[in-house]
């Protein structure tokens, strides 16, 4: 080692294994500190994009880089036009970063499994919709961080979902009043993974539901995309297909039974449909390839027909039928 890596500038002599310790230090720290931190990320007159840290609206402090040490770190972005595109939430925090990967496991648009800070875009959905269940994580935690970070998180979420908490507890938690929603709220009832109704050319049908995403439209309203998958058969195996819905913007509020797709726990007849649709998808399953038949019944309909030989009711025949469901979906009763 030369004399100029062995010393710092003031000629004192710098050990490298004190060195290296600072550098674990920071990473150990990463995400420790229970709080949260500001920035904006704007164009300078150049040009440039710049991150501020925003201690308040009078102070700005120009920063490198966000701090690794605080949980949360919100990072708002903006446009040449000094217009808001996106607002990301960075979850550093060990202790609801391991919380979210045991509550929730997946999210859509969400690395969970991330080895590095957990990142969600514009509202916290994830956090709305597991809520109760990392509330509940925290309360059953024995470590006291892992308390304090989880419910520091989920007290971000509070506020900067207000509003729109607000509404739905007001319009779905109202017994005075059938659960719904405005069109912009329409996430909020939509939880990945739940069953989803929908009533097809006269067939009931449950979907489950992947995403639901908002299409923006220049110069039109928005419109949600429902992304649900089903199973159906090919003719040869059993699998999932994709099933999108359009939910096409509308006014003021709206019942979500009113809705062409919506969450089957808000039907009045959920249990009936699930009985009904069980049943019917075991009868789905059991038609797929060739299978022996016999019927009983009328062979002909129309008039004309009934004089010709074999067209008498309730006649007895035998055959042998070769089914393909993935042709007659939603038809096997």
């Amino acid at each position: 080692m030369s004399e100029s890596e062995s010393s710092d500038s003031s000629g004192e002599e710098v050990d490298p294994l004190r060195v290296l310790e600072k550098v674990r230090g920071a990473e150990d720290s990463e995400g420790q500190a229970c709080e949260i931190h500001m920035y904006q990320v704007r164009y300078d007159s150049r040009g440039e994009r710049v991150c501020l840290q925003t201690g308040s609206r009078t102070e700005l402090v120009w920063e490198k880089e966000p701090s690794h040490e605080a949980a949360l770190v919100v990072t708002r972005f903006y446009s040449p036009l000094k217009e808001l595109q996106i607002t990301r939430l960075a979850i550093q925090s060990p202790y609801i970063k391991t919380a979210l990967r045991d509550v929730v496991g997946s999210y859509p648009g969400t690395d969970i499994n991330s080895n590095g800070p957990i990142y969600l875009f514009d509202e916290p959905r994830c956090l709305f919709h597991y809520h109760d269940e990392l509330e509940a994580y925290a309360i059953a935690a024995k470590e006291e961080n892992a308390r304090r970070h989880v419910n520091f998180c989920l007290q971000y979420m509070a506020k900067i979902l207000r509003a729109e908490i607000s509404a739905y507890d007001s319009m779905m938690k109202n017994e005075a009043v059938t659960p719904g929603l405005e069109h912009r709220h329409l996430w909020m009832a939509f939880k990945p993974g739940a069953l989803l109704y929908q009533r097809y050319e006269g067939h009931d049908i449950i979907s489950r539901l992947r995403e639901i995403q908002r299409l923006k439209i220049k110069d039109l309203p928005d419109v949600w995309i429902v992304v649900a998958e089903r199973i159906e058969c090919s003719g040869d195996s059993f699998g999932f297909v994709a099933n999108n819905v359009t939910i096409a913007n509308y006014d003021g509020y709206k019942p979500l039974t009113e809705l062409d797709i919506f969450p089957l726990k808000y039907h009045v007849e959920q249990e009936r449909i699930k009985d009904n649709l069980i049943t019917r998808g075991r009868i789905y399953v059991s038609l797929c390839g060739i299978h022996h038949k016999l019927y009983e019944g009328p062979m002909g309909s129309s008039p004309e027909n009934s004089s010709l030989p074999g067209s008498e009711t309730r006649k007895q025949r035998s055959a042998t039928v070769c089914w393909n469901p993935h042709h007659n979906q939603g038809q096997a009763k």
